[in-house]
């Protein structure tokens, strides 16, 4: 019963993490763009951020559109981590000893 508990907490771990990618994304972008001098948000698509000669606007912006998704990955983010709890807090099932043969 152990092993299929951590199994389960490792998915529930797993989903919550996938779920959280968005925000990593989202994050990302807004890191990279202020790291490489650009101005984010509308003036990123107009006039573009070239970093060694190299247009960076579609992939901040592909990265920043990524928290569009928050919407649906928070709440399944939510819901996994209130599963998880509800398994940590339950104590693992012991199996019974056994009585000593005499």
């Amino acid at each position: 019963m152990r092993v299929a508990r951590r199994i389960f907490l490792g998915v529930l771990l797993v989903v919550i993490l996938v779920c959280l990618a968005p925000l990593a994304a989202y994050l990302w972008s807004e890191w990279a763009a202020e790291r490489w001098g650009c101005d984010f948000g509308l003036a990123l698509s107009q006039g573009g951020c070239v970093v060694d000669g190299v247009d960076r606007a579609p992939v901040l912006m592909q990265a920043y559109s990524a928290v569009a998704l928050l919407v649906v990955t928070l709440p399944v983010a939510f819901i996994a981590s209130l599963a998880a709890l509800i398994v940590l807090a339950r104590r693992p099932q012991h199996d019974e000893p056994k009585e000593p043969e005499t």
